[in-house]
């Protein structure tokens, strides 16, 4: 990610274009504007709430891409993974990407 923040300051569409080739083929963890548009091309096909591992009563939201690879949202404006505190603030996210339906999965 670093090489893309050089690019940023010469050519702001090369570096949307690399963000989006990135997030389309490999996966990992992408803000919530960029799920929107990823929701829209039709590439994100299922949203889920999950426990985050290691930490207790949080949640992370996880998508299913149309290529078989995860995508996890990050806080704005960063590489950081965004946990919640509830479920309920996982759903309102998946809710203004785009989704009408998400599953929610228990720890046993």
């Amino acid at each position: 990610m670093d090489f893309l923040v050089v690019f940023y300051v010469h050519n702001s569409v090369f570096l949307c274009l690399l963000a989006c080739v990135r997030t389309i083929f490999l996966g990992g963890c992408v803000e919530i504007r960029m799920l929107r548009q990823l929701f829209q091309e039709g590439l994100l096909l299922s949203a889920s709430v999950v426990p985050a591992p290691m930490e207790h009563d949080r949640w992370l939201l996880v998508f299913e891409k149309a290529n078989g690879n995860q995508e996890r949202i990050t806080k704005a404006r960063s590489n950081i993974e965004k946990v919640y505190k509830r479920i309920n603030g996982a759903l309102v996210d998946a809710q203004e990407i785009g989704f009408k339906r998400v599953s929610v999965e228990f720890n046993d």
